[in-house]
């Protein structure tokens, strides 16, 4: 669901933040792995349906 998407996306920021990039990655790739891909932008990350 969006809400659960909009939870990750805040702890993938938050790990950002922190410079924990492992946990980065992480959080990417599981999204990927869903057909979500994101991408970062100044102030927050957006998201879309991957079209692979």
């Amino acid at each position: 669901t969006e809400e659960l998407l909009g939870l990750t996306l805040g702890f993938y920021q938050e790990a950002k933040t922190a410079k924990a990039y492992d946990k980065v990655d992480q959080i990417r790739a599981a999204l990927k792995s869903q057909g979500i891909v994101i991408k970062d932008t100044k102030t927050w990350v957006e998201w879309a349906y991957s079209e692979e």
